[in-house]
């Protein structure tokens, strides 16, 4: 009974052993780096789609003027796009469903531009 005990202790300990010696490596699997959004092929769509038709957001209506020759100067110049900061620019705060502009965009075209937003606003 007695050898038993200090079997199952040595058994015991040496696991603590092994196992205390064990180095561990947190391995971080890769993350596909996000879908590159480009103003000409991506968003000038979307303003395509509703945003510049007659009585809208063109070159004789409300700003901004998102024409295809005009959009991206006129979000600029407007101040309405933060580049790096879609949360908090302008165009991404008014597609929201509580903004001004809310029943006019969809998630999806929102997510498409706020990508571009965070990813820098370029005219590419």
């Amino acid at each position: 009974m007695q050898s038993q005990k200090l079997i199952n202790l040595c058994s015991f300990l040496l696991g603590v052993f092994i196992l205390s010696a064990c180095e561990y490596t947190t391995i971080r699997p890769e993350l596909p780096s996000p879908v590159k959004v480009s103003f000409k092929n991506d968003i000038i769509p979307i303003f395509n789609s509703g945003c510049n038709a007659p009585g809208c957001h063109n070159s004789t209506g409300p700003k901004p003027d998102l024409t295809p020759a005009n959009a991206y100067q006129s979000l600029m110049d407007n101040n309405i796009v933060i580049p790096g900061n879609g949360s908090q620019s302008t165009l991404w705060v008014v597609l929201q469903p509580n903004g001004i502009m809310g029943a006019y965009g969809n998630a999806k075209n929102n997510a498409t531009i706020k990508s571009w937003i965070d990813q820098g606003a370029e005219n590419n």
